[in-house]
């Protein structure tokens, strides 16, 4: 018989062989579970998970973070490192269990006074089933942005930083992007210092422009964007305030010739739709193509209407796992 218990209640060593199991050949080492659970700061993992004779069978998780839905302080959940045991994946019987463990999950951890908003990227048939049993929404075909960046080297422009470490500035700059971004989690310094500085396994490059008065104009982060094309860098976050064109073009520039440096053929980008953003890059170069992706979410903040989660809820490729 299937036991539901949450995360604090389940054994980790037995969590962990289970997750080796369900991602194999995808194994994780002590420094990429520890950033997996978070800092219990700008990130922490809460879930629940179907135990039989000590086995965990499947288990339903997020990573709630620091954000702020409906331009209210809240904490938003990337539905994450969800799975079912192997041996319980054939039939319905795999489905259900995992069903039963995100109604769980939302039961604890969903709510105004924990975790408002949750989202994600699921595959298809994870899609199908959020839809029917848990309460997904989609919001939106994600798009994503490349361009060809072609051969040769070149240096960025004078104007770049090369950014190391995080710090007030990043707090201030990202004040002036929450006022544009109702709905979304907290890229300040504190969330870049986990996400970006202390990733176990993945490495990116901070590039910034100054306004000449020692503070931040903008900024973005680059790293591999293999799992959407095997030959690509990716603009993973984008920090740039709407209307700032010059440092929008500047960081551009250089994404681009980081990218011929690094003997890529594309750079790419995901940002909102029906964002600024959107038409800035395309502006600058990038063309759309279908990601073949849904970004869903589960809302229970019940004034903020379907319509307004479609519009406000920002992400970048930074807010998934896939880079």
């Amino acid at each position: 018989m299937d036991q539901l218990a949450s995360l604090s209640e389940l054994d980790p060593r037995a969590l962990r062989e289970a997750w080796d199991r369900a991602f194999a050949p995808r194994r994780r080492d002590e420094r990429e579970w520890r950033h997996a659970f978070g800092d219990g700061g700008a990130a922490r993992l809460e879930g629940v998970g179907a135990t039989r004779d000590g086995a965990v069978q499947a288990f339903f998780g997020s990573s709630s973070l620091r954000g702020r839905v409906a331009g209210r302080a809240a904490r938003l959940g990337h539905v994450v490192d969800s799975f079912v045991s192997p041996a319980r994946r054939a039939g319905l019987s795999g489905a259900r269990l995992l069903v039963e463990c995100g109604v769980e999950h939302f039961r604890l951890h969903g709510g105004a006074d924990s975790t408002v908003v949750h989202y994600g990227w699921p595959v298809e048939a994870a899609l199908r089933v959020g839809e029917r049993h848990l309460g997904y929404l989609p919001l939106r075909r994600e798009v994503v942005l490349y361009a060809e960046v072609g051969a040769g080297g070149g240096s960025p422009p004078a104007e770049v930083l090369a950014l190391a470490g995080f710090d007030a500035r990043h707090d201030r700059l990202w004040a002036r992007l929450a006022a544009e971004r109702p709905s979304c989690v907290d890229h300040d310094a504190a969330f870049l210092a986990w996400r970006v500085g202390d990733h176990p396994s993945r490495s990116y490059e901070c590039l910034g422009v100054s306004n000449g008065e020692g503070e931040l104009a903008g900024m973005l982060v680059l790293g591999s964007g293999e799992s959407l094309h095997p030959s690509s860098l990716a603009v993973v976050d984008w920090l740039v305030p709407e209307g700032d064109d010059d440092v929008a073009r500047i960081l551009l520039e250089a994404a681009k010739a980081r990218a011929r440096a690094s003997g890529v053929a594309l750079l790419l980008a995901i940002v909102p739709t029906r964002s600024r953003a959107f038409a800035t890059l395309q502006l600058a170069g990038l063309r759309p193509h279908d990601s073949g992706r849904v970004l869903c979410a589960r809302s229970f903040e019940p004034r903020l209407f379907e319509r307004d989660l479609r519009a406000q809820l920002w992400t970048t490729l930074l807010d998934s796992d896939l880079v």
